[in-house]
């Protein structure tokens, strides 16, 4: 049998390699950026509908319900629809939604958009991961691609928030244009630059598995952004059904290899648990100093700078060491970032070294989580796993503020730090069991 791929990248497309990766990786930073943009105006949409607290937390969480419930789904359809074409779908759904997001003349139609774009967003990122081996041919150029597409994330989260500010000075409404403009642009791009590929396996996804997984991520990710306990172990039960179906099924909507990277998958959730952690902690002790939307947005310029270069240090590291070391090294990074933050009292201002140091570890985590948790997937297994560590990605924020909310509102910022510098710790010693693939 050939070692070259059926789908192998044509010598025209490998000159176009950088524009190619420039347009996924504009989809990656735009769809979490979506994610955190919408929290600096909650209260200015609460003042302008007299939302209650509860119709508040379905605002905040309807796209990242929607976005992280259907992900293992989604990968599941790209692989067997063809990774470009779920994309330009996806984007296309994403675009129409955040219009109709800008447009909403009540709350009701705004959790319908945001909902909308939770599952435009779904299908593209998967769709968008798995890409990434179509349009680079060497296994280096794949690896360092992979890389930086792991510290998107980081750097969507930040963009997210830096922009949400001086945005919603003007109005709300025009924090939805950026990522949509961002979306057709790129389907553009995708369409022009990128190979479409076939379906490689019929289209067979089985049904008991999916409805489990649906309804356990939905119930688990608004239980924890709800503060329900029983919503969340509702969840929690279904993913248990969900995992013991899928060892049963004929069609299971995760291929073995993907259960493989598991220390990844952990690294990853607490990673992303944490940067939201550190978001909301430093937001919260921002807000209640007194500062303006517009300012407390330029906080968190250090950090977007940081998780920016953490991608390609992730990458220059993963050249030269093992996968579990990085990931290692990444989160020590992070804990130390986190203490130093955890120096600066409530009244204190913002300390800069914490603020560079944490979002860059927490960066190379999820850059080295991400490509340990793909080597192993072949062409029919590319989108599930990307899929699980999107979803790892997802869960993570919820999970991890979850324990550092309470603390916060209890015991104050210094104590929540320091929770969410324990949890990063605890993660270590799962990073250093990473798989054999990835020495």
């Amino acid at each position: 049998m050939s070692a070259v791929p059926a789908n192998a990248v044509p010598a025209a497309l490998v000159r176009r390699a950088g524009s190619a990766f420039a347009a996924l990786a504009a989809v990656q930073v735009a769809l979490i950026a979506s994610i955190t943009m919408l929290t600096v105006a909650l209260p200015q949409l609460q003042r302008q509908w007299a939302l209650s607290s509860p119709a508040l937390v379905v605002v905040s969480t309807s796209y990242s319900v929607a976005f992280g419930a259907l992900l293992l789904v989604a990968g599941n359809v790209a692989d067997r629809f063809g990774h470009r074409r779920t994309l330009l779908g996806a984007l296309a759904v994403f675009a129409a939604a955040s219009v109709a997001a800008a447009g909403a003349n009540g709350v009701t139609m705004l959790v319908a958009a945001r909902f909308a774009q939770g599952v435009g967003a779904a299908f593209a990122v998967p769709a968008a991961m798995a890409l990434i081996p179509i349009v680079f041919a060497g296994e280096r150029q794949r690896a360092r691609a992979t890389a930086l597409w792991g510290g998107l994330a980081a750097t969507g989260a930040s963009v997210g928030m830096v922009l949400s500010g001086p945005v919603v000075e003007v109005s709300w409404r025009w924090l939805f244009a950026p990522p949509g403009l961002i979306a057709v642009v790129a389907a553009v791009m995708v369409g022009r630059l990128v190979p479409g590929g076939l379906a490689r396996r019929p289209a067979r996804i089985d049904p008991l598995c999916t409805v489990l997984v649906v309804a356990g991520l939905t119930a688990l990710i608004y239980g924890l952004g709800a503060e329900s306990v029983l919503l969340a172990a509702t969840g929690a039960a279904l993913l248990i059904g969900f995992a013991v179906t899928q060892r049963r099924s004929t069609a299971p909507l995760l291929p073995k290899v993907t259960l493989q990277t598991a220390s990844g998958l952990v690294a990853i959730l607490v990673a992303g648990g944490a940067l939201a952690s550190l978001y909301y902690l430093l937001t919260l002790q921002l807000a209640d100093t007194g500062h303006t939307p517009a300012a407390i947005s330029t906080a968190f310029i250090p950090p977007a700078l940081a998780a920016l270069t953490a991608g390609p240090a992730a990458a220059q590291l993963l050249h030269r060491l093992p996968a579990r070391t990085v990931l290692a090294l990444g989160l020590v990074v992070a804990v130390v970032g986190t203490l130093l933050l955890s120096r600066a009292g409530p009244h204190s201002g913002i300390q800069l070294p914490g603020l560079l140091t944490a979002p860059l570890g927490t960066g190379i985590v999820l850059s080295a989580a991400t490509v340990a948790g793909m080597p192993g997937a072949d062409d029919t297994q590319r989108g599930p796993a990307g899929g699980l560590t999107n979803t790892a990605m997802e869960i993570g924020p919820p999970l991890v503020l979850a324990l550092v909310a309470p603390v916060a509102h209890t015991h104050g910022h210094t104590p929540a730090l320091l929770t969410v510098a324990a949890v990063l710790t605890a993660a270590v010693p799962a990073s250093l069991v990473a798989t054999h693939r990835n020495h």
